[in-house]
């Protein structure tokens, strides 16, 4: 014959004020580091059609909870209008340009190359989170929208 053993009796579940409520992260994801040669002043050669803003990390509108980073900020934002693709630059050393776009248009750079660029072509943005392109360089770090 088993007996069974029993813990001390008394309420179930946490008794404090619940946490805090945190915006769930853009449903996105880091697809590859593409050639561009467009910026946001020029549209021809951008592997993505819109230019949507260039951002500061910690500096955000977005609800609270929400991360701040660039890529987070970006994504929000891209997100917000149904893109399938959103895609990070870093701005100097302090910002990252954003763009947002449906589909991907392949750029040719002369004695460069086109499309896709190896990883390695991309670096961390400016406040550590995520993949850009490269500061007044010719990449794009592109990230896709998953479903």
């Amino acid at each position: 014959m088993s007996t069974m053993k029993t813990g001390p009796q008394g309420s179930v579940g946490p008794t404090g004020p619940p946490g805090p409520t945190v915006t769930p992260l853009p449903p996105y994801s880091y697809l590859s580091c593409f050639y561009q040669s467009g910026s946001p002043l020029q549209p021809s050669g951008r592997v993505l059609s819109a230019y949507v803003s260039t951002y500061t990390p910690g500096s955000t509108s977005l609800p609270a909870g929400s991360l701040s980073s660039v890529s987070h900020q970006c994504a929000v934002t891209c997100l917000a209008s149904n893109y399938g693709f959103f895609g990070l630059i870093n701005n100097g050393t302090l910002a990252a340009d954003c763009y947002c776009g449906s589909t991907l248009t392949l750029v040719q750079i002369a004695g460069v190359g086109s499309g896709a660029a190896t990883d390695n072509n991309c670096v961390l943005c400016n406040g550590g989170i995520g993949e850009c392109g490269v500061a007044g360089g010719v990449t794009v770090a592109i990230y896709s929208k998953t479903y």
